[in-house]
């Protein structure tokens, strides 16, 4: 079933579908970096489609596929922004395999980079909408009506929810995962030195 406009266009609305892009984004970083950066330009090409399409759709006009795909090229540098956000929020998701003590302050810790997710995707969120509302506008030139103000103070809210949310169950996650390794599995966690010494105490069957 279609999405009713005003869900759509609404932060719950975005936020929504914010949610269902990271869900395909972020693990595609994770697994490798540039196959999830190679993600953000095809769906920045579908979205300037998309609004295009919509945009014909409330005015009544004939849909143009030639204008679309136009729409949908101009609309692609906005990828880059959106690879920024990305990468900000997969380098605080894995930023405890980094450190050597997950338990300390890391409730501080992950609160602080929350916080900094929430500003960071909100203002690569909101600045990618003015892209897209200059786009309309000058780019394509398909809404000459089209304020670039548009819809940018929805997208920094959406944008920093997503993302700071994302950072924050993620590092959470990474977090436990380390600290539970440390406490419970035989050798992960294990400094150089304390490794050293076990394998010295123990046969080579025994280890």
């Amino acid at each position: 079933n279609p999405v009713a406009p005003d869900f759509a266009n609404s932060i719950a609305g975005q936020t929504a579908r914010g949610f269902g892009q990271a869900g395909f984004t972020i693990p595609a970083y994770l697994a490798n970096p540039t196959i999830g950066a190679s993600t953000s330009f095809p769906q920045a090409y579908q979205f300037g489609y998309d609004r295009y399409r919509d945009f014909a759709k409330e005015q009544g006009i004939t849909f143009d596929e030639r204008e679309a795909r136009e729409a949908g090229l101009w609309n692609m540098p906005s990828a880059t922004l959106d690879i920024i956000g990305d990468r900000f929020v997969v380098g605080k998701i894995l930023k405890p395999l980094k450190g050597t003590n997950p338990s300390k302050s890391a409730l501080t810790n992950i609160v602080k980079d929350g916080l900094k997710s929430f500003g960071v995707g909100g203002t690569t969120e909101g600045a990618q909408t003015e892209w897209e509302n200059f786009n309309a506008k000058y780019l394509a030139g398909y809404d000459p009506d089209a304020k670039i103000s548009d819809q940018v103070r929805t997208s920094m809210i959406v944008g920093g929810i997503v993302d700071s949310t994302i950072s924050t169950g993620g590092q959470a996650a990474t977090s436990a995962t380390k600290l539970l390794n440390q406490r419970f599995h035989p050798t992960k966690g294990m400094t150089d030195q304390d490794l050293a010494l076990a394998k010295n105490s123990v046969t080579d069957e025994e280890f």
